[in-house]
């Protein structure tokens, strides 16, 4: 499958984040995941992840949806793997895809100081071939 270009990877990123980065996780119905997946966040930190070993996924989503869930700063998280759509110019490749969405830049902050944000990278960051990291957001809350 063709790479997407560089620079139309974050217009995507932001067009994905402003149609309901959290819309579908509240599939999920139990846990505070799936309070925390009914919101519409300001700021969307969303991270893809490329995993040593893909068949590490299950674990990994697992993890983010368990660890980063006990942030109070996190108002929504959403957590998935790429979905092969048949679409030449959607770029598949990473294992997990993960957004997180926060009020604002000081609850990004307070998210990336977390206990369980700290304990997550720990144990995810020497399992992962590589991390790409986008802060989404607007010039306003209003939405």
């Amino acid at each position: 499958m063709p790479r997407l270009s560089t620079p139309l990877l974050p217009l995507l990123l932001v067009l994905a984040v402003q149609t309901g980065c959290g819309g579908d996780a509240v599939r999920i119905t139990e846990g505070t995941y799936a309070a925390k997946s009914a919101h519409v966040s300001s700021l969307n930190h969303v991270v893809l992840i490329s995993l040593r070993d893909p068949a590490d996924a299950p674990e990994c989503l697992a993890d983010c949806r368990e660890m980063l869930a006990r942030v109070d700063s996190v108002e929504t998280i959403w957590v998935g793997t790429h979905t092969d759509t048949g679409r030449d110019a959607v770029d598949g490749n990473y294992d997990v895809g993960l957004c997180v969405g926060l009020a604002d830049a000081e609850a990004l902050q307070a998210y990336l100081d977390h206990p369980s944000h700290l304990e997550l990278v720990r144990k995810w960051a020497p399992r992962a071939a590589g991390f790409r990291i986008f802060d989404v957001g607007g010039a306003t809350s209003d939405r």
